[in-house]
């Protein structure tokens, strides 16, 4: 799912690549107009778990996430810890 904008009208739009079931649980990207808006940085750098998996760590609360753009999120709107300073 992909949060889009007709900036400068500011309405958010969210593009979907395939049908989506009811009930299941949606992860939100946001487009590069929409990230510079917001000021969330479109670059995360991975880590490894033990299966060689790629996840990325939040650095304020240290909660883990499998997408980069998840991350981005949460620091720049949820995570209590990061005082809104966004991603590092």
């Amino acid at each position: 799912l992909e949060a889009v904008s007709d900036l400068p009208g500011g309405q958010i739009f969210y593009r979907v690549l395939r049908e989506i079931p009811a009930g299941e649980e949606l992860s939100v990207w946001y487009s590069n107009v929409l990230a510079q808006w917001y000021d969330i940085p479109t670059t995360a750098t991975p880590t490894h778990n033990e299966k060689g998996e790629e996840r990325y760590i939040c650095w304020y609360c240290w909660r883990i996430f499998k997408y980069p753009n998840t991350l981005k999120a949460h620091v720049h709107f949820h995570c209590a810890l990061s005082n809104g300073r966004g991603y590092v």
